[in-house]
């Protein structure tokens, strides 16, 4: 099923005009790394770091003989059931000691290396304001831009106003522990933050939200909570903001979102190997492509590597926020 020629033409426009901000989600990260292991775990992945952490709790006998009541709550694939579970592991290696999180944080997210740049060049080849869903660094190897998270108010409106670039970390960055939206609390706290709030609501009404690699975040409080807000104020306002997803996933994503008629899904294609392809085919004629270079530490990694294409089928079903 292709999507609607006007909802592309739609996307094009918005583009052209610099009004999108374009989400990415742990799917991205997944595709871009490789899917890299950590000790075992596809990290990049919210179950992934998840059942990581189970392991570091037994790793420093803070698991309370609990870990297998919680890799349960996380193969259940249920976000709220995870979500408390991540509430539980944070928790725990924060009461050993702040850094043990912040250790934690680095020893899995913090390692990832991007392993097929490609599709990260794509994103950042889109008119507009880049963001992420993600903890890691991967846009910001290839960009060589930093990283800015919610709580860095003044940082924040100075990349909405045009007078810097960065990659907006929605719900926080690794090296920053304190800004990571993880478990309960800290959705909790993200999703009553004024700031953070009111920019979700600005993007809503006055920008275009492009979903890349979302998965289940229709489903995580902070975006349910704009789901529900949006449902409301935009209920008279003809929709523009999408979602992009495999033509498989068409079905399920719109049922997911039958609630929030202002968020469109669109489907780029059968697989992974079609996104790319599609990005490219958004950008306005003569759209100048940013000079994307590794910089820094990032110099040291790997060089980039083709994803294989059973590993790109894998990519679209991932499960994260």
């Amino acid at each position: 099923m292709s999507p609607l020629p006007n909802q592309i033409e739609q996307l094009k426009k918005e583009l052209a005009s610099g009004q999108v901000v374009v989400v990415v989600g742990s799917g991205v990260s997944v595709a871009a790394c490789g899917q890299q292991l950590v000790e075992g775990h596809k990290v990049a992945t919210w179950t992934g770091l998840l059942e990581h952490g189970v392991d570091r709790l037994s790793g420093i006998g803070a698991a309370d003989g609990d870990a297998e009541l919680l890799r349960g709550l996380i193969g259940s694939g249920k976000p709220d059931l995870m979500i408390n579970a991540a509430e539980i592991i944070t928790d725990r290696l924060k009461a050993r000691s702040e850094g043990i999180f912040r250790g934690w944080l680095a020893d899995t997210v913090g390692e990832l290396r991007s392993q097929e740049a490609t599709l990260l060049q794509d994103l950042a080849a889109l008119p507009g304001l880049l963001a992420t869903l993600n903890y890691d660094h991967l846009l910001e190897q290839v960009t060589g831009h930093p990283a800015i998270t919610w709580q860095e108010t003044n940082a924040v409106q100075e990349v909405l106003r045009g007078h810097r670039q960065a990659i907006l970390h929605l719900h926080g960055e690794y090296q920053k522990p304190e800004t990571v939206v993880l478990g309960l609390a800290s959705y909790q706290k993200v999703k009553d933050d004024p700031h953070a709030k009111a920019i979700l609501q600005c993007f809503t009404l006055g920008k275009t939200l492009l979903f890349v690699g979302c998965g289940n975040t229709v489903l995580d409080p902070n975006f349910k909570q704009l789901i529900t807000w949006g449902t409301e104020v935009l209920k008279d306002v003809a929709p523009r903001h999408r979602l992009l997803c495999r033509t498989s996933e068409l079905t399920a994503f719109q049922q997911k979102l039958a609630a929030a008629p202002w968020l469109q899904p669109i489907a780029y294609g059968d697989d992974y190997a079609e996104l790319g392809p599609f990005l490219r085919s958004l950008l306005p004629a003569g759209a100048p492509v940013p000079s994307l270079q590794r910089r820094g530490a990032y110099a040291q990694s790997k060089p980039p590597a083709l994803i294989s294409r059973a590993t790109a089928k894998r990519w679209p079903g991932t499960t994260g926020t």
